[in-house]
């Protein structure tokens, strides 16, 4: 409930915020108005379904492992639209939308990498193991896991 809470919350936001932003990049208030066709349409389509299905899936995503993973894998959709566009749409790849592309995927394997160890730490120390040295050469991770924060 919390997390529907949240991304209501989120989204309508992101809508105040976008109103000024949009009018002031369009001022001619002409452009604005909807005319009853395909273009209609594909605002309602876009506006209702397929905002609604991503907000979704990003808040069961949040719930089933926690934001680390989400805000991670989230850039990845440029990524993702680069590649389609041009498999699909023909667009040309340019030496620098490969290069982000790189980057961007890298960052995402480090932090998989960084979440992966922090799991092996996390069950390396649930084992039972104790030791004389254990207080100093405890680890606490920064980012508690999303199950350890339900009350």
């Amino acid at each position: 409930m919390v997390s529907t809470i949240v991304v209501f919350v989120n989204n309508l936001f992101m809508a105040i915020l976008s109103v000024p932003v949009s009018l002031l990049a369009e001022s001619n208030m002409s452009s604005w108005r909807l005319r009853p066709g395909v273009v209609a349409a594909s605002v309602l389509y876009s506006g209702i379904f397929a905002f609604s299905f991503s907000s979704g899936i990003h808040a069961w995503g949040v719930r089933l492992k926690g934001p680390v993973y989400v805000a991670t894998f989230r850039p990845l959709s440029i990524v993702f639209a680069a590649a389609m566009s041009a498999i699909f749409l023909g667009d040309d790849l340019y030496l620098g939308s490969v290069i982000g592309a790189l980057i961007l995927s890298a960052g995402v394997y480090a932090v998989l990498w960084g979440k992966a160890k922090e799991e092996e730490i996390t069950c390396d120390d649930d084992s039972g193991s104790s030791g004389p040295g254990l207080l100093s050469s405890h680890k606490v991770s920064l980012l508690q896991s999303h199950s350890n924060e339900e009350m």
